[in-house]
């Protein structure tokens, strides 16, 4: 009898943002909002006493402690902290301080957000397009680490505040301003994502389902427990009581990502390290391990922000693999990017030759092909970038071939953009695979 094939692939996705500043003040702010005491604190003073157990019931404390513990209170306030931190993270002896079954080193996925157009910014955030980006892809290289970088995305909050979440995809462009400079400034596209505040909505689902074909959201941990009546508003911002509460990966349905369905893309589970809402624990670990030794592939994952001490929430992480590690024995576990857990797990990966590749090339005057030349592109079309000679950045839709499925046609006219104004077009595609192309015509 054939032995069964007992594989686990580990994922950490960081929410990768940047650098967070938080004053005592807004501090305060936040107790209140989530603690909700009878009497409300005011001062720092009273900040203090609350948050060393000196102001409250021991009932009140426990959840103080669970919100407010002192390393949720740390933030790597500036780059230069948090430059400490990623250069101690960045070690060889620390990557390979638990090796997986294939004898390599810890990886992590940069899921890279830009801060931009925002009119508030109190936690100082680092604004500006690429600039997040352009640091981790420089930290990897000059690392030379197994790292990789993937899309996170936070919609835009209703007053324009840096520091507050929104929930509406498209409140503007900055999706379409944001991915068509990465394709045309950085050439790069995504092939997975992580969304912004765990927070999944209709609008972001179909826009996933067009371009992007791994989603890792899920955060969904013990639907019966989490999902109270008393904590409605809490947790409902975050939604994903419908979805499944299991290691496994799934097709969603098109009216309701956390049903399973016939979408093309895949949605697959995370849960956060030391987070007070939906935190990984070693009964989590447990059953993900559960599950790979009864000879199913299974992707594991964890997230976090890069604003944390990862070093310590990592070291946490690890202890509690190393004890899963030594209950089941039998169980080969692997570190993998996020593209390539749900590849390893959905049995996707391609070789070289078979991977997307597309051409873009001017067949007139005013007009554009775009034509898949190996592969098959993720979605209905391409992801269409334009740059004009005036520094303006442009997405628009494509026009389909009436018998190919594998080109497209863009037309420059007075209706759209005159060709003596464009200074780059582009374009940058996903495979179901995961595996990305991303093609730029200079002009």
């Amino acid at each position: 009898m054939k032995k069964k094939c007992k594989k686990l692939f580990i994922v950490h996705a960081v929410d990768t943002e940047g650098p967070l500043y938080e004053s005592k003040l807004e501090t305060i702010k936040r107790f209140n909002e989530i603690i909700k005491p009878k009497k409300q604190i005011k001062t720092i003073k009273e900040l203090d006493l609350a948050l060393n157990g000196k102001l409250f019931s021991n009932k009140i404390n426990r959840k103080i402690e669970k919100n407010f513990h002192p390393h949720l209170l740390h933030y790597n306030k500036n780059w230069s902290e948090l430059q400490t931190m990623l250069k101690k993270i960045s070690k060889k002896k620390f990557r390979k301080s638990f090796k997986d079954s294939d004898g390599k080193g810890y990886k992590i996925t940069w899921h890279c957000v830009d801060h931009v157009n925002y009119k508030k910014n109190p936690r100082r955030r680092s604004l500006g397009y690429g600039k997040i980006f352009d640091y981790y892809n420089n930290y990897i290289q000059k690392n030379k680490l197994d790292d990789d970088i993937q899309f996170h995305f936070h919609p835009m909050s209703i007053f324009n505040e840096c520091n507050k979440n929104g929930f509406l995809f498209f409140r503007n462009d900055n999706i379409y301003q944001i991915l068509t400079r990465r394709i045309l400034e950085k050439k790069w596209f995504p092939s997975a994502f992580r969304a912004g505040f765990h927070s999944e909505r209709q609008d972001l689902h179909d826009f996933l389902e067009q371009y992007i074909p791994f989603d890792l959201s899920n955060i969904n941990k013990n639907k019966k427990g989490r999902y109270s009546k008393n904590n409605q508003i809490a947790d409902f911002r975050y939604d994903w009581r419908r979805a499944t509460d299991k290691w496994e990966i799934y097709n969603p349905d098109h009216d309701d990502y956390q049903s399973p369905g016939n979408c093309r893309r895949y949605i697959g589970r995370t849960l956060s390290i030391m987070d007070r809402t939906v935190a990984i624990d070693q009964k989590e670990i447990n059953k993900a391990f559960e599950r790979a030794n009864l000879g199913k592939k299974t992707l594991l994952s964890v997230t976090n922000h890069d604003f944390r001490n990862m070093e310590f929430e990592i070291n946490y992480f690890i202890n509690m693999l190393k004890k899963s590690a030594s209950k089941y024995p039998d169980v080969k576990f692997y570190y993998n990017t996020t593209s390539e857990g749900f590849r390893n797990v959905l049995n996707l990966n391609l070789p070289k030759k078979k991977r997307l590749s597309i051409q873009i090339k001017r067949v007139s005057k005013n007009k554009f092909e775009i034509l898949t030349k190996t592969g098959k592109v993720f979605g209905p079309q391409p992801f269409l970038a334009m740059q004009l000679k005036n520094g303006r950045f442009i997405h628009d839709n494509l026009d389909f071939d009436l018998t190919n499925k594998k080109k497209w046609y863009y037309s420059l006219s007075s209706d759209s953009i005159n060709l003596k104004d464009l200074k780059k077009i582009g374009v940058g595609a996903s495979d179901i695979s995961g595996y990305t192309c991303v093609t730029v015509l200079n002009l």
